[in-house]
C-alpha cells in the first residue's frame, strides 16, 4: 500500500545537499507517495518540514502549518512536537484519501 514515508537520516552533511540526496532516493521508491524531511531550528525553537509529493497536493496541507509552497513540492514550520505530529497525520491523510480515488481519477503532474 502506498502512504506517507519518514526517512531516518543522520545529519553529516549540509541540510540542503542532504534533503536532495533523501529527495532522489525517496522519489525513485514507487510505493512512496510523500516524504518528507524534518529538522529542528534549535535557535527559533522550530520544527522545519521539508515535503515533497508523486501525488497527493501538499501545498495546501503546508499553508496549515506556517507554510507552504507548490502542489507537490512544499514547507512547513511548526512550533511543538504535537503540531508536528498533527502535520505528519494530515499528510498521511492525504495518501490515503489519494489512494481511496484510484489511478483513474489521480491529479497528473
Amino acid at each position: 500500500m502506498k502512504r506517507l514515508i519518514i526517512l531516518p537520516v543522520l545529519l553529516f552533511m549540509t541540510a540542503i545537499n542532504l534533503s536532495a540526496q533523501v529527495s532522489l532516493k525517496a522519489n525513485n521508491i514507487d510505493e512512496v507517495l510523500v516524504w518528507t524531511m524534518v529538522t529542528e531550528d534549535i535557535k527559533n525553537n522550530l520544527i522545519k518540514f521539508n515535503i515533497r509529493s508523486r501525488g497527493p497536493v501538499i501545498n495546501t496541507i503546508a499553508e496549515n502549518y506556517n507554510g507552504g509552497g507548490h502542489k507537490f513540492a512544499s514547507g512547513a514550520r511548526v512550533p511543538s512536537m504535537n503540531e508536528a505530529k498533527m502535520l505528519l497525520e494530515d499528510l498521511d491523510a492525504a495518501c490515503a484519501e489519494y489512494i481511496g480515488k484510484g489511478d483513474s481519477s489521480n491529479e497528473s503532474r
